[in-house]
């Protein structure tokens, strides 16, 4: 119980004394499945169960309540902007957004996972393709991509970024 309460502590003043915060692998997990099990077919099976982990699981629920400190803090306003879910999975980041951002796209190859996201998000634009395969000229003025870049294979990591960088409009945001 001592370790929650010094760990709350910590996070409180982290937030309360950053002006930039970041959440960073110092190296890239190394996957055992890798090679075996595929990251764009992993997730096919998850739905809804997915999502309410989030709230559910204590670890998660922890790292969700930052995720969610940080992109609030950044984006702090309404702006008019053009949003991509990258690898959105149920749409939890879309669902946080959905009252900042004027129109939302969201790409995952799960449909699934997309099944639910349309369930609390009747506004947003369902994209149910590998980002592999889709061809877009839009430009996003900001890109999310939340859990995919540390669990994804390096290869598609790689692509990935050629991907959303190719997808960003120029001064604008890429959170992940």
């Amino acid at each position: 119980m001592k370790k929650i309460f010094y760990l709350k502590n910590y996070i409180k003043n982290y937030f309360l004394k950053t002006k930039f915060y970041s959440i960073f692998l110092i190296e890239p997990i190394k996957n055992k499945d890798w090679g075996h099990i595929k990251y764009t077919t992993s997730h096919f099976h998850k739905g809804e169960d997915y999502h309410k982990k989030f709230n559910a699981l204590p670890g998660r629920k922890i790292i969700w309540n930052l995720e969610k400190k940080i992109i609030n803090t950044f984006l702090h306003k309404k702006n008019k902007l053009i949003h991509l879910d990258f690898a959105s999975g149920s749409g939890r980041v879309s669902k946080l957004l959905k009252k900042k951002v004027r129109k939302q796209y969201l790409l995952d190859s799960s449909s699934k996972m997309l099944k639910y996201a349309e369930k609390i998000l009747k506004n947003s634009i369902i994209i149910n393709k590998d980002f592999t395969k889709v061809k877009t000229n839009r430009k996003f003025d900001l890109i999310t991509a939340f859990r995919f870049f540390p669990n994804a294979e390096p290869h598609l990591r790689k692509k990935a970024i050629k991907f959303i960088s190719k997808s960003l409009k120029k001064r604008w945001n890429f959170y992940f």
